[in-house]
């Protein structure tokens, strides 16, 4: 089962664009997903005219297959803001994987929370070399 998750994960992350290094050169389609985490949490998407970053995540998720009273909620903190415009104001948003809000316009952008990984299983615990990350998509409005 580990197996299948690490592989349905990474077929999921190959189809994601990068913002470690930078969007890549060609123009962003009107829905696309970018993945952040923790270490490489800043991202500049040129060609959507948007500054992303990634501030903090806060899991309080049921770990998987237990079963608990409440499923709990993981909050993702981020801040965008226009490229062109130097005079626009940095604004933060959080989102949530179960309350709401689920999604905010950004820009010309309907930004919603895909996931945050990874989803922890009883009594797993992340390991000091990994970073819980965060995968938005991205939608023309």
């Amino acid at each position: 089962m580990r197996h299948l998750f690490l592989a349905l994960f990474s077929l999921l992350l190959s189809s994601c664009t990068t913002v470690n290094s930078g969007v890549s050169k060609g123009s962003l389609p009107p829905e696309f997903s970018v993945m952040y985490d923790l270490q490489h949490s800043k991202g500049d998407l040129p060609e959507a005219d948007l500054a992303i970053e990634l501030l903090d995540i806060l899991d309080s998720r049921c770990p998987a297959h237990v079963q608990c009273v409440r499923s709990g909620d993981a909050v993702v903190s981020f801040a965008a803001h226009s490229l062109r415009s130097n005079s626009q104001p940095l604004h933060v948003f959080e989102l949530h994987t179960n309350l709401e809000p689920r999604s905010v316009t950004v820009g010309q952008y309907n930004v919603s929370l895909y996931g945050v990984f990874p989803i922890l299983k009883a009594a797993d615990q992340l390991q000091p070399k990994e970073t819980p990350s965060v995968i938005f998509n991205f939608n023309l409005q």
